[in-house]
């Protein structure tokens, strides 16, 4: 199960939870640099709304976590300060035994 951290608040973009649970999911099974594929290409289907977000990925022991943060897009040509959003989501590591690792 991914676990999202935290509820998405008014400001922060649709876009940015579901790039973090694609992203970890690519990450658990494919590696960092997946991971961060993965979300980066959601975050580039949602045009403008994913333009100030960036994906990142941390391991931690056998729990791999895709973190996406950055600013808010502006709805309004305001001069309104938003806040930095952030959303995470978590995996374990997917691994084999080394029996069934090597051919």
């Amino acid at each position: 199960m991914i676990e999202a951290a935290g509820t998405r608040p008014l400001s922060e973009p649709p876009v940015i939870e579901p790039a973090a649970q694609d992203g970890v999911r690519a990450a658990a099974a494919g590696g960092p640099q997946a991971g961060i594929d993965r979300a980066a290409g959601v975050l580039a289907a949602a045009g403008g709304t994913g333009a100030g977000l960036r994906p990142a990925v941390s391991e931690r022991g056998d729990e791999v976590t895709v973190t996406v943060s950055g600013q808010a897009p502006r709805l309004f040509a305001l001069p309104l300060l938003l806040p930095a959003v952030s959303a995470s989501a978590s995996l374990p590591l997917e691994q084999y035994p080394q029996a069934e690792a090597t051919p």
